[in-house]
């Protein structure tokens, strides 16, 4: 239960490679929600404490009982990052296939839970509130896929940063020439 420092929140200069970089990494990051998980499940919390200097770091706390031993949260979380990353969002379903694809998801966790409840020391009342969390989880992230929308967002992203930039370059900076 280390301290550890998140410096996922890094930024860079507008009209700057990196700032595309860091657009695309935000956008197909899922830290967030695989951090989620992984605190729900091993009874963990994450807080912002300041220090004396007045810089923020990430704090894991313990606010509970973990929900399953060490193997069972390792393999929880392989089978949450099989279906929840970067690759997988860049899909393109229609909507029946993306109904078709949760239901196969739902089932599968719950198997995987169910046949594993004594070896991952998984409580039978855990067992349905670990399976709805995660599947809260995997509801919104991969509806992104249907029809296409999670790579016609990233267009209009693009047009939406390249037009603020050129907007900035053509003001001569962000306050104008002086």
């Amino acid at each position: 239960m280390g301290e550890y420092i998140d410096e996922s929140f890094n930024t860079s200069t507008i009209g700057s490679y990196n700032n595309d970089i860091n657009l695309w990494k935000l956008r197909l990051s899922t830290d967030n929600i695989w951090e989620q998980v992984e605190m729900y499940l091993s009874g963990h919390k994450v807080v912002e404490e300041l220090r004396d200097d007045g810089t923020t770091y990430r704090k894991k706390i313990k606010i509970g009982k973990p929900k399953a031993n060490n193997e069972g949260i390792f393999a929880i979380m392989n089978i949450i990052q099989s279906n929840i990353n970067s690759a997988v969002v860049q899909g393109n379903m229609d909507s029946k296939d993306y109904y078709g694809h949760l239901r196969r998801i739902h089932i599968n966790i719950a198997t995987e839970l169910k046949n594993n409840l004594y070896n991952w020391e998984i409580k039978e009342d855990d067992y349905p509130s670990i399976n709805n969390f995660i599947m809260s989880l995997c509801i919104p992230f991969l509806s992104r896929t249907i029809n296409n929308k999670e790579r016609d967002s990233y267009s209009n992203t693009m047009k939406t940063v390249q037009t603020i930039q050129d907007n900035i370059r053509a003001k001569g900076g962000f306050f104008g020439e002086r």
